[in-house]
This record gives C-alpha cells, structure tokens and sequence, in this order.
C-alpha cells in the first residue's frame, strides 16, 4: 500500500526486495515439518502467542527472568542446548537473519552462515539457519529456527561443538519442530 517492493516466494513468504539482499539466495525447502509425536508438553510464552513443543524425556527447560532468552534447555543426552529467545517485536524473518548473524560476529569474528532455507513447519513460515565460528578457540555451530507473527518474534536456538552438532542433528530438528503459535 506505500509502494514498496516485496519478494514473494513460493511458500507464500514475503518479504521487502532489497536490491543486494544475502537473504535472496536463500532457498526454499517443500517438504513440511511438524512436531513429533512425542514433544507432548508445550511451553508457552509470556511475550507472545508463541510456544514450543518439547519432548520432556530428551530436555531440561527452565524460564528465565533475565537476560535475552525466555527459556533455556538442556539436552540430557549429551552436550547439546537450546535457548528461545521471544520478542512482543515483529521482525521480518530477512531482518532476523541479518540481525543473527551480526550478533554472532559480536562474539565471533568468523561467524558465517553455512546452511539457510525458509521451510513450513506446523504450518508456520519460518527461517533455518545454520551458523558456524570459534568463540576463545572453540568451533560452535548454532542450528536455529527464525519466525516472527503479529504478536512477537522467536529465535529458537540450538547449539553444540561443531564437531558435534551433526551427531545431534536429529535431535536438533525434533527439538525446533516443535515450534507453534497458540
């Protein structure tokens, strides 16, 4: 309606053309993703009408009352963790990735996305990405789910060693499938 342009991709993802965007490369993957069978407790959150499915027998959680993120988890099998960091902001899912990847540069110089694709999940249009660098000598990957609605925004957030996070993938993407609106 003010005469901006938009991309809009075949999933029905919008978002604002830009001209050199890094975000136009990025690929869509058709396949649907829903939350497992066994993420049966939802958390919810208190900033927006976000929440997330988890599998209670495969994580720790606890809600923070300080700090960026709402939750924390933890992977009792192994040193995988999880973070979901909720906004009431709506961002669009282009700036978050942007804004993603400046954040990690903050803490690592060599922080570089390794792996990005807009996917549906529970019905949800959201952004993966996977981001790689060295915090004080040591390799991280953080494997990470981008949605943003009217009521708020989630980085949902996965993260281990890089010569790890490919042993807990699967569980990486059971863990982000569970993320839902209610």
């Amino acid at each position: 309606e003010y005469g901006e342009k938009v991309t809009l991709h075949d999933n029905g993802i919008w978002q604002y053309y830009k001209e050199s965007s890094e975000n136009s490369s990025i690929r869509t993957n058709n396949k649907k993703f829903n939350k497992s069978y066994y993420a049966d407790f939802m958390l919810k959150s208190k900033k927006a009408n976000i929440g997330i499915w988890i599998n209670k027998d495969k994580w720790n959680f606890k809600r923070l009352t300080s700090g960026d993120a709402e939750y924390e988890f933890d992977f009792k099998n192994g040193d995988l963790y999880g973070q979901a960091i909720i906004e009431e902001t709506s961002i669009p899912i282009a700036t978050l990735s942007k804004i993603a990847l400046d954040n990690a540069k903050q803490v690592s110089q060599d922080a570089k996305i390794v792996k990005s694709e807009y996917r549906t999940v529970n019905g949800l249009d959201v952004l993966l990405m996977r981001i790689n660098g060295t915090i004080e000598g040591v390799k991280f990957s953080y494997y990470t789910y981008y949605y943003s609605n009217d009521s708020g925004t989630i980085q949902l957030i996965t993260y281990s060693s890089n010569n790890l996070i490919d042993k807990y993938i699967d569980d990486c993407e059971e863990f982000l499938n569970g993320i839902t609106e209610y």
